[in-house]
């Protein structure tokens, strides 16, 4: 499955990419992201993994009453819920592996410590070398499975475990009309974020 995260989260099907508009949104909602992902992966068995990509720190979060909560720069209740989430992606053995399209010193601080909580890895990375990271260690990990599942078995030809995969990409997208940020009260949380041209 597919997620797109900014000021919320949505699921994307595959067909639905050419159409997403890029146009500007604030925020950067890891927290809705990974429990979207989460609930994807929940349907699937085998090895769950999400590859998340992102170019900045978390800044959004939907609180208890289902608000979306925003700040820049990011405060800590806005990391604390992004970290709860994670911690039920480990507790139900998903991995995150982070691509960061951004270097910043607060963007390598949270992932460093998001990769120590789930033991997943980080990477960093550019637009332009994103695809050929992602698929080296697509193939990688496959490989450490057919071993390790070699290894088990004695078997030269065992098959690897299923690999399920979510990815959750931050991404900066919002109405195609041109404007940029809409104020429009409570029901823009569920306005805004990924939006998809049907």
């Amino acid at each position: 499955g597919i997620v797109g995260f900014s000021e919320v989260a949505r699921i994307l099907k595959p067909r639905d990419l050419p159409e997403v508009s890029w146009d500007f949104v604030y925020g950067t909602n890891m927290q809705h992201g990974f429990l979207l992902a989460r609930q994807l992966l929940s349907k699937q068995t085998g090895t769950k993994q999400i590859i998340m990509i992102t170019d900045g720190e978390p800044t959004a979060h939907i609180q208890d009453d289902g608000e979306v909560f925003f700040s820049y720069p990011p405060v800590q209740e806005t990391i604390d819920a992004t970290f709860k989430e994670v911690l039920r992606l480990t507790r139900d053995g998903i991995k995150i592996n982070t691509f960061m399209l951004d270097a910043t010193s607060y963007l390598k601080a949270f992932i460093e410590k998001l990769t120590k909580l789930n033991q997943g890895r980080a990477f960093f990375t550019t637009p332009e070398t994103l695809g050929d990271y992602v698929l080296v260690d697509f193939i990688e990990h496959k490989r450490s499975l057919s071993g390790d599942r070699r290894a088990h078995t004695g078997r030269q030809d065992a098959p690897t475990a299923g690999v399920r995969s979510a990815v959750c990409a931050g991404v900066r997208t919002g109405p195609r009309n041109g404007s940029a940020h809409d104020e429009s009260g409570p029901e823009r949380a569920e306005a805004r974020g990924a939006r998809v041209r049907a």
